[in-house]
């Protein structure tokens, strides 16, 4: 069964997988930026070793100026040299006379006088660093004994009477660093992900929640009478149609009270709409403080509220209730030192005698509200068809 995504869900959900997206992206850039950092700090590393192993060597092997030219290294600097193999980080080391020739060779072999080789044949930019007699480190990645190596060829003049003789090649090892450096970069990436990951699930929460409460307030506002805060018409229809439908005879009476404020018109003109709001305000108050748990009370129009009984023992309760409410509700409200002319009157309608849902009761209980209005006194009754 193929399922269809309604136009409303995918606009819902575009700004989150445009947030994910987002994140995503930034996660990645974030991780080559870390990666990049890396990579130039571990290149500015390896430079400053193979700087410092160069003029090491060329301070602790005084014989270069006799190899360069031509003569052969003496044992202390053949054994010198092997105390470097063992060390394990200089993996090699030349030494290339003025002419860029090959005067001596030492790496994971023996060391060896000069060989057909010239220094162009390593690397263009070290043979420019031998003519020009600067210093030079370049770095590069190789295979060694299957696995991959990371050097890094340092190139110093030597000097004799502040002339350039020949130059020393050092490749310095910095496979160890690499590893070291990288399994950090890595570690600070999985962070820097993981943090966006959780920004973009904090993200969407957030926003799902502020989304469900913003749905949450509207429905409230729209099942509400916004000045009393008692549940409105449509609401409390649906409410006590949902009451309604597990009621029979042995849950005892139940019935809908209508009560109407009258006298609006005249409070509005003579003290103005916060005196008419007041009035209505305390009455609903007055209406949840009799009636509690008993009843559901709502705001059916203006002037008109309504209340649910239910579990009444016979219709005379209801009507004696119906007496309380139209007392309480009378009584008299103060506004700025002065008491406000107004008047309450109730009509009662019986389930399921005078209907069994709830549009037929509010009907009935409003006609029966209309006939307590004609007759005066004692301003309340029920349901005469």
């Amino acid at each position: 069964m193929i399922a269809f995504v309604d136009r409303k869900t995918l606009s819902g959900l575009a700004p989150t997988l445009g947030f994910v997206l987002l994140s995503a992206l930034v996660g990645l850039a974030g991780i080559a930026f870390v990666q990049t950092a890396t990579r130039q700090l571990l290149e500015a590393e390896a430079r400053i070793d193979a700087q410092q192993w160069s003029r090491d060597l060329a301070r602790t092997i005084p014989d270069l100026p006799t190899i360069i030219n031509g003569g052969e290294p003496t044992a202390e600097t053949l054994t010198y040299l092997d105390r470097m193999r063992h060390l394990g980080q200089v993996t090699s080391f030349r030494v290339y006379d003025a002419k860029g020739q090959l005067k001596l060779s030492w790496g994971s072999q023996s060391p060896g006088l000069g060989q057909d080789q010239r220094i162009e044949d390593i690397d263009t930019r070290l043979a420019e660093a031998a003519r020009s007699g600067e210093q030079r480190v370049i770095l590069r990645q190789s295979v060694a004994n299957g696995e991959a190596q990371y050097l890094a060829i340092g190139a110093i003049p030597v000097m004799v009477e502040f002339r350039t003789i020949g130059t020393l090649v050092v490749n310095i090892d910095q496979s160890s660093r690499q590893a070291l450096f990288f399994a950090m970069a890595s570690k600070v990436s999985i962070a820097v992900g993981i943090l966006l990951l959780a920004a973009s699930v904090s993200g969407f929460w957030y926003r799902t929640r502020q989304r469900a409460l913003v749905e949450q307030t509207i429905e409230t506002m729209s099942q509400r009478d916004q000045l009393t805060g008692l549940i409105n018409k449509t609401a409390f229809i649906k409410s006590i149609d949902q009451k309604l439908a597990g009621l029979d005879s042995s849950h005892g009476k139940s019935a809908v009270i209508f009560l109407e404020l009258s006298g609006l018109n005249a409070i509005l003109q003579t003290f103005g709409q916060d005196a008419e709001e007041h009035l209505l305000r305390t009455t609903a108050s007055r209406i949840l403080e009799q009636n509690g748990e008993l009843s559901d009370a709502a705001a059916i129009s203006h002037s008109v509220f309504a209340v649910f009984v239910q579990s009444l023992s016979d219709p005379l309760e209801v009507l004696s209730l119906a007496k309380a409410m139209t007392v309480q509700l009378g009584e008299r409200v103060e506004w700025r030192e002065q008491n406000l002319p107004f008047q309450v009157h109730a009509g009662i309608a019986l389930f399921s005698n005078d209907g069994e849902t709830a549009a037929a009761l509010m009907r009935s209980a409003e006609l029966a509200l209309h006939s307590a209005q004609e007759q005066g006194s004692p301003g309340y009754g029920f349901f005469n068809p």
